[in-house]
């Protein structure tokens, strides 16, 4: 199973429009591999470069060690899915998966037993027959799949492939898509804008934005151990609140002062922040980290409760806290009982801290 290594690889424009800027990435064999972020952020140019439609500007691409930049796409031993399917309309489902291995001169025993096997695993076998406009988007998208794993690839790179489902369809073939990496026992990387469909999907997750890497690390890393502001803020949903706040030392401890309210940090916390006292930063804190209670407890912040979005189990409550707006999560069942004015709670172990120049956590 081959090791796909990317050592500062950049993709400049004419216009010196820079699409990916010195990208370094190692990708280990049967990893699953998720690039995220906003729109125009390079993961899809990313991908492209990998897959060779797309010239790298500069840097280089290893397979197994072997620098393979000017190596045919053909020639890769990598499949593709691309976003809006790519099936050709005037043929069946059945020769649109053939068609990549006609063109590899596949013998025809051998075809017809590969289509059989990846029909089978998909469920598409009773659709073989059809054309691709009698199809729904996820019976195309499972086509789609069909063509790309049919070649037995090593890896397997995914351009939004999900994009184009309604939400439902989506959760459904999400969790396939995990099914078929086991089965397949190979590499796949995918792209995606959805950060839920990252975390949900990838063994790593790689954050980008304007071209350059944010942070790579598992799902739970990015989550809980955001590099900077940007992952911080882009990875969750509802989003990370972010508080301006003053580091100043509180006995032992050092507490975040936010306008007139302060919370007191962990030892754990307040030992890294010692050289940071006295000066501005920024204080995060995720909406399910956020405690609401109907009567004043001791270090909890007054809040006027604005709006509560219902979302089933749960629900958002949007809260005015002296000037600073807060999102908390809290059971639907008990947002009922909360007034119109109520108490926050920050749990100072479940809190971030970012230099407010840099954006780096600290």
């Amino acid at each position: 199973m081959p090791k796909l290594s990317l050592t500062n690889v950049s993709k400049i424009y004419p216009g010196d429009i820079v699409a990916v800027d010195n990208l370094s990435l190692d990708i280990e064999e049967r990893d699953f591999v998720v690039l995220v972020g906003p729109s125009g952020c390079g993961k899809s140019t990313t991908l492209r470069m990998i897959a060779g439609l797309e010239e790298i500007t500069s840097g280089d691409l290893f397979l197994d060690g072997r620098r393979i930049n000017d190596l045919p796409s053909k020639d890769r031993d990598i499949a593709m899915v691309f976003q809006n399917y790519a099936l050709y309309p005037h043929m069946s489902v059945y020769d649109n998966i053939a068609f990549g291995l006609k063109l590899r001169k596949t013998a025809k025993p051998e075809i017809k037993r590969r289509i059989d096997e990846t029909a089978r695993m998909l469920e598409i076998d009773q659709l073989l027959p059809r054309k691709p406009k009698t199809l729904s988007g996820g019976q195309r998208q499972r086509v789609a799949m069909g063509r790309a794993i049919v070649r037995k690839a090593n890896i397997f790179l995914l351009d939004e492939p999900l994009s184009n489902l309604d939400a439902a369809l989506r959760d459904q073939i999400r969790t396939e898509l995990i099914g078929f990496h086991q089965k397949l026992d190979a590499t796949f990387i995918y792209v995606t804008h959805d950060q839920t469909e990252a975390m949900t999907l990838g063994s790593k997750i790689v954050v980008m934005d304007e071209g350059v890497v944010q942070q790579v690390d598992s799902p739970f890393g990015v989550y809980n151990r955001p590099y900077n502001l940007f992952v911080a803020g882009f990875i969750g949903s509802p989003k990370m609140n972010f508080l301006p706040a003053r580091l100043e030392q509180n006995r032992e401890l050092v507490q975040a002062v936010c306008g007139a309210h302060c919370l007191t940090l962990s030892p754990e916390q307040s030992a890294g922040l010692q050289e940071y006292l006295g000066k501005e930063a920024t204080l995060g804190v995720r909406p399910e980290n956020i405690v609401l209670y109907r009567e004043e407890k001791p270090g909890a912040w007054l809040a006027r409760k604005e709006i509560v979005e219902m979302r089933g189990a749960d629900s958002l409550v949007h809260l005015d806290c002296g000037g600073f707006k807060l999102t908390a999560r809290q059971e639907s069942s008990l947002c009922g009982e909360l007034a119109e004015d109520c108490w926050v709670s920050l749990e100072g172990r479940q809190v971030h801290i970012f230099d407010k120049q840099s954006g780096i956590r600290l």
